[in-house]
């Protein structure tokens, strides 16, 4: 069985911006991982955002806020590409 190789599918500015990420040696939270976590927190009208890296974390996270904030809502966004393409709201 030949198994294919992964395409990648990003624009010139894209690798610009993974390269500088990596430059500056902060490759899981550079300026583009912060960024993009203040536009979430202003796409869902809230102060305070958070990334993290995978759906299991991001899974977990928002069911432990929801027990210890009394049943406060969560927001769980999906983002690909920089760009939100779906949100579940747990209550």
């Amino acid at each position: 069985m030949k198994v294919p190789r992964a395409v990648t599918d990003c624009s010139d500015g894209e690798v610009e911006e993974i390269a500088g990420g990596i430059k500056s040696n902060w490759v899981t939270i550079a300026l583009p991982c912060a960024s993009l976590i203040e536009d979430l927190a202003g796409c869902v009208g809230t102060r305070h955002a958070l990334g993290v890296n995978s759906t299991t974390a991001a899974l977990r996270l928002g069911l432990e806020a929801q027990k210890s904030l009394c049943f406060a809502p969560v927001i769980l966004a999906r983002y690909r590409k920089g760009k939100p393409f779906g949100m579940q709201v747990l209550t």
